[in-house]
């Protein structure tokens, strides 16, 4: 049987995240949080990315590759937007706009787990 490898690429993702202050956050958690959701949103629609386009005949292939993107690093590039805003039903809102680059774990394809 013979050893596959697969090239893992970096992929740039723009995202947006949001978070809201509520009672119990302070303005720091809140751009935390905000952070976390567009870094979030961005693995996830490189995720949702892969698992479209893989041929569903090769299941090994397209295990190996979502294998790969389930566990990414995240790169911050660059914040291209971010502001304070005010909601009506949640309060004072934080909003950021990033670039990332998601970069797939090429040892989860080499192991094939």
């Amino acid at each position: 049987m013979a050893t596959q490898f697969y090239a893992a690429q970096s992929t740039i993702k723009i995202a947006e995240g949001s978070a809201c202050m509520g009672d119990d956050k302070s303005r720091k958690q809140t751009e935390t949080l905000a952070m976390a959701d567009a870094k979030r949103n961005a693995i996830e629609s490189v995720q949702t990315y892969v698992s479209s386009v893989t041929e569903v005949k090769d299941f090994e292939l397209q295990k190996d590759l979502v294998s790969a993107y389930a566990n990414v690093t995240v790169e911050l590039i660059e914040t291209l937007g971010k502001s304070w805003y005010k909601d009506t039903a949640q309060g004072d809102c934080y909003k950021v706009k990033i670039k990332t680059e998601i970069i797939p774990d090429e040892k989860a394809m080499k192991e094939g787990k």
